[in-house]
């Protein structure tokens, strides 16, 4: 569905094959707003650069609530026009990426596979051998594949690789230590570990 809905955001016109009518270019609507009671209404990616999420604490009311709102806008809706056609809006710039909420990045952890949320976890909560920045690809997998709704073709070393990617993970190449030499990846702060020496690598690796 998000895949689906990107044209309508995306691009000027659409396509529109509508019955018994020659197909022609439609306009898409300039602006969305939609509403849902499901905590996961959509999938969204990590660089959505679509939607405005916000999630309302606003709680069902009474009958008579809704009655004298519907009533109020007969007479009301004009101010509220007049309000919005006031408000200052120099500082909007309609080329940029919606502001990032806290509700939506609830929902972008939501949109995660089992494997990626189970990672992200173990990465934010940085215990154990997760304290470090510098993991073998074994060590990710052998955590992993501990955890329940996670199927081994996640942890395939392509798959694995991945969904290290999509976290902000970069692989570090293979480093010998002791007989081994083991493929290491920059679970966070992969830009420092990037540019360092292969012995400061090997050290956080095999630090504790």
């Amino acid at each position: 569905s998000y895949n689906s809905f990107k044209p309508y955001v995306s691009d000027d016109t659409i396509n529109v094959n509508q019955k018994h009518w020659p197909i022609y270019d439609g306009r898409t609507p300039y602006f969305w707003m939609a509403f849902s009671n499901h905590e996961k209404p959509i999938i969204i990616e990590p660089d959505d650069r679509r939607f405005f999420v916000y999630k309302t604490l606003a709680v069902k009311e009474p009958g008579s609530y809704y009655d004298a709102l519907y009533e109020a806008i007969k007479t009301e809706s004009a101010a509220l026009m007049h309000y919005l056609l006031k408000r200052n809006i120099s500082k909007f710039k309609p080329d940029a990426p919606p502001p990032m909420t806290a509700d939506k990045q609830v929902l972008i952890k939501g949109s995660f596979t089992p494997t990626k949320a189970k990672l992200a976890e173990l990465i934010d909560c940085a215990q154990g051998k997760f304290s470090k920045d510098v993991l073998s690809l074994q060590d990710v997998r052998w955590e992993l594949q501990c955890h329940s709704n996670i199927t081994p073709r996640a942890l395939e070393d392509r798959n694995l690789s991945t969904t290290l990617r999509e976290l902000g993970g970069s692989p570090l190449g293979s480093i010998r230590v002791g007989d081994q030499k083991p493929s290491l990846w920059a679970i966070r702060n992969a830009g420092k570990w990037a540019e360092s020496l292969p012995a400061d690598i090997k050290q956080e690796y095999t630090n504790g």
